[in-house]
């Protein structure tokens, strides 16, 4: 049997390596918990991460709410509005079209000579876009049609008056030129036919920017609204460059 100060220096001892065992194991156990992981927590419904709305063309992307933010589209979303901008734009080219064929051998300045060529070529292959844009999607495409000839002209109220559900008319509806204005153009020569070259053909170009403002507050395919601010582009520079041309 151990003396009573054995007996004490025994559990002393005991209690200072079970005291040792807890300071040493603290810190461990306290640095295990400090850097453990956060238990994962799905996100609440309540969360809203804002969503990076992309712009038509020539506009600025917008942050917007979830809610907020428009479903993609497919390619193939139009609206009457896409129809009836085609649809006449089809019509309007092709008269543009028409009156430039009409300048070699009648132009006088070699730059009206030019700048019709470049309006033909431009217009004719869009003339083909939008056709086919219309036949993909089951759409009517408008007759082909000649002001010169009258071939396909509609007809209605005199010889040479015309009415066109597509925007055109004799009465400058869309700034089209009357089917007596176009055979006056292919009549005309030299300086005479440059004049009455840009004066119709300035006004055609105006009532094809009308035509584009009229489809920006409706029409909503992308394609279309791209083919639009093209055509805006670039009628507008002709604009400035057939006011140049003008005989003096």
């Amino acid at each position: 049997m151990l003396a009573p100060d054995a007996a004490r220096r025994r559990r002393r001892a005991a209690l200072a390596a079970a005291a040792l065992a807890v300071a040493l194991g603290a810190p461990a156990c306290s640095a295990a918990e400090e850097t453990a992981p956060a238990p994962y927590a799905p996100p609440t419904a309540e969360a809203s991460v804002p969503v990076l709305q992309p712009g038509l063309p020539g506009e600025p992307a917008r942050t917007v709410a979830p809610e907020d933010a428009a479903p993609p589209t497919d390619g193939d979303r139009y609206d009457a509005a896409d129809v009836a901008f085609v649809q006449g734009m089809v019509t309007h080219h092709r008269q543009a079209v028409e009156m430039s064929g009409l300048a070699p051998g009648r132009a006088g300045d070699p730059g009206v000579a030019a700048l019709a060529e470049r309006i033909r070529l431009g217009q004719a292959p869009e003339v083909d876009v939008m056709v086919a844009w219309l036949e993909r999607r089951g759409e009517e495409v408008p007759p082909e049609r000649s002001w010169l000839s009258g071939r396909g002209e509609v007809t209605g109220g005199g010889e040479d008056a015309h009415a066109d559900h597509h925007g055109g008319g004799a009465d400058g509806g869309a700034g089209m030129a009357s089917a007596a204005e176009v055979r006056a153009l292919a009549a005309a020569d030299g300086d005479a036919f440059d004049a009455l070259f840009v004066d119709l053909m300035v006004r055609h170009h105006r009532g094809a920017l009308a035509m584009v403002d009229e489809h920006a507050a409706g029409g909503v395919d992308l394609q279309v609204r791209e083919m639009a601010d093209e055509m805006t582009a670039v009628q507008t520079a002709e604009i400035a460059h057939l006011e140049g041309l003008r005989p003096t």
